[in-house]
């Protein structure tokens, strides 16, 4: 089992560790401990290969495929709720730089909408893009960007039902360039709004607890926005459906040439 681990890119010592979990019914706070040493994100890229081989070889028995694929599925959140966690540590502990450059943020919008196309599909909603401008320079942190608009539509295709519709729309603004992502899914009670970017809240309900988050997403949204001197705001009735409004300051970018 040692040299099959290794296949998958573990070290020796990370494959002792893996046999450990795999050989103990019940684990000791020392079996987790060596455990935990692997990085978060290795323990994903194992995970996924070994469910990918899982599926190519028993493609003819549909209860391996599905059971690879319920893996494969949990895997890759647990690695977005490690990352996520490791975000918020990193701004808490004041450690988290922008790394900005000038960028076509119209572009880059659809870029991460293009994303979203299959899971548009698959739960049968519409997404649609508009704006008026084909180019708005401004300057900011790719990689963050794009944590904050994912954020934001996994929220929108989560609580929008089969058939909805979710529209994205950026236009500049009083010196701003601005995002607006709206849907027609269940809304938001309006006396939880003012808590909904507090770490780890979640709104009650029914349908909340069917897809049930962490409550990390919108907190991690709101800090990497005040990182960048941004905004955030939202509107919603309680199945009516919600847009949040995105606003990254030009004034601010064009400081941060100089």
């Amino acid at each position: 089992m040692l040299k099959k681990l290794q296949k998958f890119g573990l070290s020796v010592n990370e494959a002792k560790a893996y046999m450990v979990l795999f050989k103990k019914d019940m684990l000791t706070a020392q079996d987790v401990a060596k455990a935990s040493k692997i990085p978060p994100t290795k323990v994903y890229q194992v995970l996924e290969r070994m469910c990918a081989k899982q599926i190519i070889e028993n493609s003819d028995n549909q209860n391996i495929t599905d059971s690879a694929n319920i893996i494969h599925r949990s895997a890759k959140k647990l690695n977005k709720l490690v990352d996520q966690l490791l975000d918020l540590s990193k701004l808490e502990a004041r450690e988290m730089k922008l790394k900005t450059s000038q960028t076509n943020i119209i572009d880059l919008v659809r870029e991460i909408i293009a994303s979203f196309s299959p899971l548009a599909e698959r739960k049968k909603i519409t997404i649609k893009f508009t704006s008026s401008d084909n180019n708005i320079l401004v300057y900011l942190d790719r990689d963050k960007f794009e944590k904050v608009l994912t954020n934001i539509l996994s929220n929108a295709f989560k609580f929008t039902a089969e058939n909805g519709h979710i529209t994205v729309d950026v236009s500049q603004r009083d010196g701003n360039a601005e995002i607006k992502i709206s849907d027609t899914g269940i809304g938001i009670p309006k006396g939880r709004l003012p808590k909904i970017f507090n770490r780890f809240y979640q709104v009650d309900g029914s349908h909340t607890r069917e897809q049930e988050g962490t409550g990390i997403g919108l907190a991690l949204t709101k800090e990497l926005l005040d990182l960048h001197k941004g905004e955030i705001e939202v509107e919603s009735e309680e199945g009516g459906g919600t847009t949040f409004t995105v606003r990254f300051l030009f004034r601010f970018f064009n400081q941060m040439l100089k």
